[in-house]
Order: C-alpha cells, then structure tokens, then sequence
C-alpha cells in the first residue's frame, strides 16, 4: 500500500503544481485523447480504496486505467511489457520489495509505474481542471 499511497500523493501534488503552462507541455499530447477516458476516471473510488487499505479495489482500478492510459502518446511505456505486467503492478503497489519483484522487472517499475502511470494521470486531472474552468463541468477537480 505504501506504493499506492505515494503514486496518488504524488499524483495530487504535482496536480497542485500545475498551471496553464502544462497545457503546452509535451503531456498535452495526451490531453485530447485522454477526454474521454476523463468522464470514466473515478479518482474517488481509487483514493477511498487507498485510503482504506483496499488494495484489491484501487489495484483493480489502476490496472484497468494503464490498459487503456498505456496505449496513448506519450504515455507508451518503453518497450513491449511482459504479459505479467499487471501483477507487477499489483505486487508493487502492495509493497513488495523490489527485490522480490526481480531485477529484470525495474524497467517496467521505473517506467511504467513510476513514470508514466503517474504522468496518464496528470494530464487527466489537468483536463479535468480545464474542463472546469472553460465549461463549469462536474469534473472540477480529481
């Protein structure tokens, strides 16, 4: 769990720190792609469940957001992932050590779970922000 807490602090502070800027930042790219994914993003649900210490729920989530976030510029992870990606993700995000997890899986850890999976969410909270601002959605914030 203490890898799931981290990915959504980290998520929501960097969420924090961003402004108009990032809407011309390389993360942009994602941005139109990403709206209509937006409308099924359920940040509630996944915030909830971390915060309960439901990993199956906010593993579950996170693995059905990276299926569909993993396929989107410029959220592509390098290279191909390995079939068993999605119980890497569930192994780390309960915490396994590293370890444990295997040198040969840090590539995936360090690209897909730490850089990219965080970096998806962004710009959907970014385009939820925008969303908001331009049209008062009911997507305010994530």
């Amino acid at each position: 769990m203490r890898h799931a807490l981290g990915l959504l602090t980290g998520a929501t502070a960097a969420l924090n720190r961003l402004d108009e800027r990032v809407a011309r930042s390389s993360v942009a790219a994602g941005f139109v792609e990403c709206q209509n994914f937006a409308d099924d993003f359920a940040p509630a649900r996944m915030n909830a469940a971390a915060l309960a210490g439901s990993l199956p729920v906010l593993s579950a989530s996170l693995v059905a957001m990276a299926e569909r976030l993993f396929a989107i510029r410029p959220f592509v992870p390098d290279g191909e992932l390995p079939g068993n990606w999605r119980d890497l993700l569930g192994a780390w995000l309960a915490g396994i050590d590293v370890v444990a997890l295997g040198r040969e899986n840090m590539r995936i850890v360090e690209d897909a779970f730490v850089s990219r999976l965080p970096g998806a969410i962004e710009a959907i909270c970014m385009r939820r922000r925008t969303e908001a601002t331009s049209n008062s959605s009911r997507h305010a914030h994530c």
